[in-house]
């Protein structure tokens, strides 16, 4: 238990400030309140979903399918996370295609 509580610390430690700063870096100073909002507003969200549908998934199946399914639901987050950024910069910014048009 003492080492997966420091797994998930470290884990958790260094993944959130990474993610935070990668988003507000992405965003124009005026609009980094509304972003670090969305993103707090987001993760709130995605504990709330989360742990509401894991707690159905014991009651249908047990805890090793639950814990498997989440593991794997981690796991294929980085790689739509690279996926989609990759999309992204390739979509002009809507605020940039306004700032040439000006």
């Amino acid at each position: 238990m003492v080492l997966s509580a420091v797994v998930f610390g470290a884990g958790f430690g260094t993944a959130y400030p990474v993610f935070s700063a990668y988003v507000l870096q992405q965003v124009t100073a005026e609009r980094r309140g509304a972003a670090f909002g969305a993103m707090l507003a987001a993760f709130d969200t995605g504990i709330a979903t989360g742990s509401t549908t894991l707690g159905w998934v014991i009651e249908q199946v047990g805890y090793p399918s639950a814990f498997g399914i989440a593991a794997a639901t981690t796991a294929l987050a980085l790689p739509y996370f690279i996926v989609a950024d990759r999309r992204i910069r390739r979509t002009p910014r809507a605020g940039a295609a306004a700032a040439s048009r000006r």
